[in-house]
């Protein structure tokens, strides 16, 4: 809950001119863990994805201390494309 929080604190520090697609959150329910759950919500979101009306999804999520949500968006097939240092020293 901490990191969201943070998360709307900085939406000023990472603004876009292009259309995009964002995933702000995603979480399941403990009991929906390890059943692919979450892999499930990504694949629908990436099934509503216009290519043609957007130019990517965006996704912004802590780099450091936060590895397991990281991998699992890498293994969705999500990419990391841009490093941003915050006002605080996190990345």
């Amino acid at each position: 809950m901490v990191r969201l929080l943070q998360a709307f604190l900085k939406l000023g520090e990472s603004e876009r001119t292009e259309p995009y697609l964002e995933l702000s959150s995603i979480g399941v329910a403990p009991e929906a863990k390890g059943k692919h759950t979450g892999s499930q919500l990504i694949t629908a979101l990436k099934g509503i994805f216009d290519p043609d009306r957007f130019a990517y999804i965006k996704l912004e999520t802590d780099a450091e201390n936060n590895e397991y949500a990281n991998q699992f968006y890498l293994q969705t097939g999500l990419l990391f494309r841009v490093l941003i240092p915050l006002q605080r020293g996190e990345k």
